[in-house]
């Protein structure tokens, strides 16, 4: 029996979401022959298994790496909302730098879609640029915050928590606005859930920097 595309995302994803990180022979022969069926992989394949890869804490080899970028900007238009911020979220996770003209190229996507995506893909995408040290340009952040300020009933503290983190990582003020519905909803989320241990020291270290 021989692996297609869908058989190692499904393989990667279920190992990820187990909590198993395979290692040794088998795991080497198995990136292997992915790598060798790359050009048949889908952006959700791409982003799904780069984001098993990060969950298992997993550093693809530079081969692979090149590898996996060449197919994730060939299949750059077909990526949904989900895989976007999944891919900028794995990279992000594993320190894997994809270079500045393809967060670009990503991060303008996620802005085309911003209407359509959750409040844990802004959070994730926002905080995905800021930890690799890409700040966006004015207009697609702009768009990025104001969509979040939308949304902020589905944003959980952690959200809130990354949102401001990338903002003062991008120096850029989000506005009175936001910033006044993030402190008021933080409060709420706090309130409401009391009994659920939601911030530690350093979410209030970053929240207030």
């Amino acid at each position: 029996p021989v692996f297609d595309a869908q058989d190692f995302v499904v393989f990667f994803c279920s190992c990820a979401k187990l909590g198993y990180a395979p290692r040794g022979e088998l795991w080497e022969v198995l990136l292997q022959d992915m790598q060798r069926m790359l050009p048949a992989f889908t952006a959700e394949n791409l982003a799904n298994s780069l984001w098993a890869f990060a969950k298992l804490s997993y550093t693809p080899g530079e081969e692979l790496q090149e590898a996996l970028l060449v197919q994730v900007r060939q299949t750059l238009p077909t990526f949904t909302p989900q895989a976007l911020a999944n891919i900028l979220w794995a990279y992000a996770t594993m320190g894997c730098n994809p270079g500045e003209k393809l967060l670009k190229a990503l991060l303008y996507l996620t802005w085309q879609k911003s209407a359509v995506l959750s409040a844990q893909n802004l959070a994730d995408s926002l905080w995905a640029c800021a930890k690799m040290g890409y700040k966006p340009r004015q207009e697609p952040l702009m768009a990025l915050l104001k969509e979040a300020s939308r949304k902020l009933s589905d944003l959980t503290v952690q959200n809130l928590v990354h949102i401001s983190w990338a903002c003062e990582k991008f120096d850029h003020h989000p506005g009175e606005e936001l910033l006044a519905a993030l402190l008021e909803e933080t409060a709420e989320v706090v309130q409401a859930q009391k009994s659920v241990p939601v911030f530690d020291a350093q979410d209030l270290a970053v929240f207030w920097v």
